[in-house]
């Protein structure tokens, strides 16, 4: 039965318990940056200060805070968001590995200009592949089965 609320897949507790998984997983994700900051101070050989953590943090989990704002709508918590949020991680670590290994120790705080425009490509590639699957999937659930 599909209106049924044992459905399985559809069902009201999968959906609960799904919707609460998604969340978790982002809240790890959003774990990263922090993480990224730390490895790197404590790599470089510089202390570990904690002072500069939280406006270091903000800055570096920007876009994760931008799209996990949508998970405060239910109708928006979509599995998908976690792969944007793992996204995000792997050009944020892309991004520190090319501050570290490409540009020189005194340029380095500059060169963290260029992750604004950087994370923003990257927000703009995600909305533009999401709303090219959903256009192919309403064409697909349009067409007439023959």
């Amino acid at each position: 039965m599909r209106g049924s609320p044992k459905a399985g897949k559809g069902s009201i507790g999968n959906q609960l318990g799904r919707s609460s998984l998604v969340l978790y997983l982002a809240a790890a994700q959003l774990i990263v940056p922090a993480v990224i900051y730390l490895l790197v101070r404590s790599l470089d050989g510089g202390t570990l200060d904690f002072e500069y953590l939280l406006p270091n943090y903000r800055y570096m989990a920007a876009p994760h805070l931008i799209v996990c704002m949508l998970l405060f709508w239910p109708r928006f918590r979509r599995p998908a968001l976690i792969h944007v949020l793992t996204l995000l991680n792997v050009v944020l670590a892309s991004f520190q590995v090319w501050i570290l290994l490409a540009v020189p120790p005194r340029e380095g705080a500059l060169a963290w200009i260029f992750y604004i425009p950087v994370w923003v490509l990257a927000l703009v590639a995600c909305g533009v592949a999401w709303s090219l699957l959903s256009r192919s999937r309403t064409r697909i659930r349009a067409r007439p089965s023959s």
